[in-house]
């Protein structure tokens, strides 16, 4: 969201990420090696099990954190000027 006073923007962006059927041992060794700590949903998408991802449905930027075209749509409504709005 991004507000100015009374006047509030919002946006809502959902992203799914479908994964392959991950072999037991690829499981463990994930866990084992640490990555799936601190992360939300277990996963960084630019991480070990990027190559097991199947599809992506949605915002690549959005499932790393930040919708990045999104929060420009609603910066440019706000009239903030963004470097790809130049």
């Amino acid at each position: 969201a991004v507000g100015s006073g009374a006047r509030t923007l919002a946006a809502l962006q959902v992203s799914r990420v479908r994964f392959a059927t991950l072999p037991r041992a690829t499981i463990d060794a994930y866990v084992a090696g640490g990555e799936p700590f601190g992360k939300a949903g277990a996963y960084a998408i630019q991480g070990a099990l990027a190559g097991w991802i199947e599809r992506i449905d949605g915002s690549h930027s959005g499932i790393m954190g930040l919708p990045l075209y999104e929060t420009a749509q609603l910066l440019r409504r706000a009239g903030v000027s963004t470097a790809l709005s130049r």
